[in-house]
């Protein structure tokens, strides 16, 4: 009797092992196709290993999937799978950068006032790196929603102390009211027309 429970406790742990393996390769060729920009390919293979994959190892595939909605520019499909990465995911640091895409991809759909609530859903120090990203975020959905007066207020903020003509520039941009037209939610984001590099802060790539 203890020797068949064996042998199928032994059965199953073998068989697991061998899915878990599979699950992994299945997720590694879908990152060959995410890098080499065949997305579609990617979000398939990916979807297939979060088919398979357990709630809590399933946040890394998830998170993927909406990357790669992101990616082909559906940005209604990557908040509904932000948002049940978000949830899976234990990390605070990876839940931070999830609200982040999140907020990204309500500005691109001009669904700004949805922005604005994950973005101060984000709790970090004001003059912080990480802070002026946010505040970077803000002034975006600000600027869609036409409050161009809380946009200037974040824009200033979000400057990084070394751009020490920005705040000139940023005051002198918001005295033109011809400046003032409804943005193009497709445009990656307003200020990276007006100050040349600030996109890149978007993906916390630009250094205080």
């Amino acid at each position: 009797m203890y020797r068949i429970l064996f042998i199928i406790v032994s059965s199953l742990g073998t068989i697991f092992t061998c899915l878990s393996q599979d699950i992994s390769n299945t997720v590694s060729l879908g990152d060959r196709y995410y890098d080499s920009g065949q997305i579609s390919e990617a979000l398939y293979t990916y979807q297939r290993a979060a088919f398979f994959t357990q709630t809590g190892a399933n946040a890394e595939v998830l998170l993927k999937i909406a990357n790669c909605f992101v990616k082909e520019g559906n940005f209604e499909k990557s908040i509904e799978y932000f948002d049940h990465a978000y949830y899976a995911n234990p990390d605070d640091s990876v839940k931070t950068e999830i609200l982040f895409s999140k907020a990204n991809a309500f500005i691109q759909t001009e669904n700004y006032h949805f922005a604005l609530i994950e973005l101060l859903g984000i709790n970090t120090a004001e003059g912080s790196l990480l802070g002026k990203r946010r505040a970077l975020y803000l002034a975006s959905a600000y600027y869609g929603l036409e409050d161009y007066s809380n946009a200037e207020s974040y824009f200033h903020k979000a400057m990084p102390s070394s751009k020490t003509d920005a705040a000139d520039r940023i005051t002198a941009i918001f005295n033109r009211k011809g400046n003032f037209y409804r943005p193009n939610p497709k445009a990656a984001f307003w200020m990276s027309v007006f100050l040349p590099g600030s996109g890149q802060f978007y993906s916390g790539d630009w250094a205080a």
